[in-house]
């Protein structure tokens, strides 16, 4: 049996807490827990069925800055990319086995000059080895801009152009990011 025969309300958690984005990089499986929009405990597992707690992610989470939230996460290569943002901050939690984790911080690149994250709710997707992010930013002068950030790495984000410009608050958590096989990314601003 593995974790695509096996019904997920069957499946062993280390702890009754609501589990989600659940990610398998060919090797392993990869799950995290949510309390308040924002994952809380990790777990792993090598055949999807029975999932260990990863006591370690616990100290990483610890480690981001107030108001940095891991909120989204993807798998690039054989890595889970867990991604949050705050400020002019990019922030990602990775590990490839579950166990072991890596931290890193990237400031808002330049041509994003005197731009901020206007909310720590992004959505992240990964295609073709590239991990995309969708984010609200807004300058100094209130201009709100709805941008894709780009990394093949987890480590380094790239800005794409901005993709939608306003100066009235915007709702994060509408909107849609998604891929189609085939056909590439689509990014449509938040209303």
């Amino acid at each position: 049996k593995t974790g695509l025969d096996t019904a997920w309300s069957a499946t062993s958690m280390p702890s009754g807490e609501v589990w989600s984005h659940v990610l398998h990089n060919g090797e392993i499986y990869f799950t995290l827990s949510i309390i308040n929009n924002v994952f809380y405990n990790a777990a792993y597992s090598l055949d999807g069925v029975s999932f260990i707690l990863s006591n370690k992610f616990a100290n990483e989470r610890s480690k981001f800055p107030s108001g940095a939230y891991i909120q989204s996460a993807a798998v690039i290569g054989k890595k889970f990319v867990m991604v949050g943002v705050q400020g002019g901050q990019i922030y990602t939690v990775m590990t490839g086995n579950g166990i072991d984790f890596e931290q890193f911080s990237q400031s808002l690149e330049s041509g994003v000059e005197g731009e901020e994250f206007r909310s720590w709710i992004i959505q992240v997707v990964a295609a073709d080895g590239v991990m995309y992010m969708r984010a609200a930013t807004s300058d100094t002068a209130g201009i709100i801009r709805t941008r894709v950030f780009s990394s093949i790495d987890g480590i380094s984000w790239r800005a794409l152009p901005a993709i939608a410009t306003r100066s009235s608050l915007i709702d994060p958590s509408n909107g849609m990011f998604e891929l189609a096989p085939g056909q590439g990314i689509y990014a449509i601003p938040w209303a």
